[in-house]
């Protein structure tokens, strides 16, 4: 018995499978909606953002995640019904100084120089990429302008975001810290812009903003979730928990 088994495994093992990934095998389906492509694929340590990269009025996904790897899709559809389309695993090529190093990308988009285009921040592990659109509102050209972007350095791991805080029509920028074992994990710093919407000028107003401190992940986002004419803030961390602080001030004025 043992040497007709080895007969029929033989030509198993002399010649090798070859497998092909398949992004939409099994559909994947949320209160009705069946998900497309991208979204079934599954990526480690994901880091999601919209932007509307190529001036359609409708946003695409662009998604940071391990080992440099930066993921977009294509909105497709329009600002009423959004289809979205794999672009890319890679759409930018993005090189850390040590090859062996695992960058985790976390993208952040605004338009620093005015120019009707969004540029691109990628935060990592201990840097700060910028690359500045060379390109128009329609065809983004992305070109590495600086490894640490207006000279921030806190040796840590970021979560960057940009918003107009203070509502004077340029994008100031706060940036969360990761779990690299250093004293800023879990914090979040605020940086007010005090340039013009043509030349972003970043000073630190608050190392410690509002001394948040939410143990080892502090991953920022902003929208006004009341209605009220200024920007609420959303603070994600390591347990998956999410933190809501509700603005009270005013648009000019946050509190």
């Amino acid at each position: 018995m043992d040497k007709i088994l080895i007969v029929f495994l033989i030509p198993t093992l002399l010649f090798a499978w070859d497998f092909t990934q398949e992004r939409n095998t099994i559909p994947v389906e949320f209160n009705g909606v069946e998900c497309q492509v991208p979204w079934t694929t599954g990526y480690s340590y994901i880091n999601p953002t919209f932007c509307d990269l190529d001036g359609d009025n409708d946003y695409d996904l662009i998604c940071g995640s391990d080992w440099n790897r930066q993921t977009l899709v294509r909105n497709d559809g329009d600002e009423f019904s959004w289809y979205f389309t794999f672009v890319s695993d890679n759409f930018i090529e993005l090189n850390h100084p040590d090859p062996s190093s695992q960058i985790t990308c976390r993208p952040a988009f605004c338009d620093v120089d005015n120019d009707s285009d969004f540029d691109l921040v990628f935060g990592g592990y201990d840097r700060l990429f910028f690359f500045r659109n060379e390109g128009n509102s329609q065809n983004y050209t992305f070109v590495l302008e600086e490894e640490d972007f207006q000279g921030i350095d806190f040796n840590t791991e970021y979560y960057p975001v940009f918003v107009d805080i203070d509502s004077d029509s340029d994008s100031d920028f706060f940036l969360g810290y990761g779990s690299l074992y250093t004293t800023y994990d879990g914090e979040i710093s605020f940086y007010e812009n005090i340039g013009t919407p043509d030349s972003m000028v970043l000073t630190l107003i608050e190392e410690e903003f509002m001394n948040i401190d939410l143990g080892d992940e502090c991953i920022p986002a902003f929208c006004d979730i009341d209605n009220d004419g200024d920007y609420d803030m959303f603070l994600g961390d390591e347990d998956g928990l999410i933190h809501y602080y509700r603005n009270d001030g005013t648009p000019e004025i946050y509190d």
